[in-house]
């Protein structure tokens, strides 16, 4: 550990430096490439996920009086949304 009187390096700073910045242009790349150079492809994804037919199955029970005699049943179709 270093003690109060001790100072960092000024190569050891200035490599650290340097890496930080890498880092952050590695970063800044990855972010304009999905924003500008990616766009048509995202947009594409993002509107064939938005827009989708899932079957909703609506299964229900039978109604009975208390002798259990049915009253009613549902006879009819799932809906698709």
């Amino acid at each position: 550990m270093l003690g109060r009187e001790e100072k960092i390096s000024t190569g050891r700073l200035t490599s650290v430096q340097y890496a930080i910045l890498v880092l952050f242009l590695v970063l800044g790349y990855g972010l304009w490439r999905l924003q500008v150079s990616q766009t048509n492809y995202y947009a594409t994804q993002a509107e064939n996920n938005r827009v989708r037919k899932v079957p909703i199955l609506a299964p229900r029970g039978k109604i009975v009086d208390r002798e259990g005699r049915i009253m009613s049943t549902t006879t009819l179709p799932s809906r698709r949304l």
